[in-house]
């Protein structure tokens, strides 16, 4: 199903994650702090070939459930890097080294606009850590007090 909606647009997985994520927090209440939801950008010749972020649409759905603000362009993807499915941990980490900055509009001033706040960081699938680790490297460095991975599948 993420194959799916990550490669062929099937954006009806995305919704039916937002209604297993409504159930789950009518039942449950997710464990999250007040946060900023944010998804792992893709860089912006992947999205206009692809049509859609899937990160995003997961995202969505994430802060429709909870309440909590969504922000889907806090990230940017500044660099175009290889797929990470086929590659090693030590290879997905150099991949993704240095590849994410806060979007413009949001600093210098994040430092007062952010500063503090938790931010949820959404992707696809957890497999090493690499893409979240480097993403909330960034976010951290522009005042973010704490950050939260949420991805649908672990790898």
């Amino acid at each position: 199903m993420i194959r799916q909606l990550k490669y062929s647009g099937a954006r009806v997985v995305g919704e039916l994650t937002g209604q297993l994520i409504s159930r789950y927090q009518e039942n449950e209440e997710l464990l999250l702090p007040p946060s900023i939801i944010t998804p792992i950008p893709l860089h912006s010749k992947t999205f206009k070939s692809r049509g859609y972020n899937q990160a995003e649409i997961i995202a969505q759905e994430l802060s429709q459930a909870t309440g909590f603000p969504l922000i889907p362009d806090l990230l940017v993807r500044a660099h175009m890097t290889a797929s990470q499915t086929k590659l090693s941990k030590e290879e997905r980490r150099k991949n993704i080294k240095g590849v994410f900055e806060i979007n413009a509009q949001y600093y210098p001033k994040s430092d007062q606009a952010l500063k503090g706040s938790s931010v949820i960081l959404v992707d696809d699938v957890f497999t090493t850590g690499s893409t979240l680790r480097e993403a909330a490297k960034i976010l951290k460095k522009a005042g973010i007090s704490e950050v939260y991975g949420f991805t649908l599948a672990h790898d």
